[in-house]
């Protein structure tokens, strides 16, 4: 991110290092234009705790395993044309 500029980001919450709730945060609190970037969480997790932490980190969708391919792009064009709106 700081060579590039993105216009979505799509983070699985279990990857190796941070988890996606942990760059999501890094990405909200950033002093740039990154950090309204759009985010989508991809998860398998559905407890409580982890839509505490969604909110808490502030991706703007989340959604759970196993997920539609032709909903993931739907929802990627619809989310890619609201931020040039």
């Amino acid at each position: 991110m700081e060579k590039e500029h993105f216009d979505l980001l799509i983070l699985d919450v279990v990857m190796p290092k941070m988890t996606g709730f942990d760059v999501c945060c890094e990405v909200r609190k950033r002093d740039d234009t990154m950090s309204t970037v759009k985010i989508i969480m991809l998860t398998a997790k559905t407890d409580a705790r982890s839509d505490e932490i969604r909110e808490e980190c502030g991706c703007d969708l989340y959604l759970t395993k196993p997920i539609d391919p032709d909903k993931l792009m739907e929802l990627i064009r619809n989310t890619l044309e609201d931020s040039l709106q």
